[in-house]
């Protein structure tokens, strides 16, 4: 019984863990797909949403160009 105990709390890290790595995919005009890691976000004053891609690298992409932006299955 004391084990189950135990283990909960580490389940519960551990969901809270992957949760926070979630990828995105971003999906431009002209059909180009780019994975990023975690949420891109939107720069209003520039018009660009900032990602990190695979290799954990800063890029932009302008506003215009994006299609969708959808979770990674």
């Amino acid at each position: 019984m004391r084990y189950h105990l135990r283990l909960i709390p580490l389940l519960g890290l551990a969901c809270l863990l992957t949760s926070c790595a979630s990828r995105y995919n971003i999906t431009t005009n002209n059909g180009h797909t780019v994975t990023s890691k975690g949420k891109p976000k939107y720069d209003k004053a520039n018009s660009v949403f900032h990602y990190k891609d695979a290799n954990g690298v800063e890029r932009t992409v302008p506003a215009g160009s994006v299609r969708s932006i959808a979770p990674a299955s």
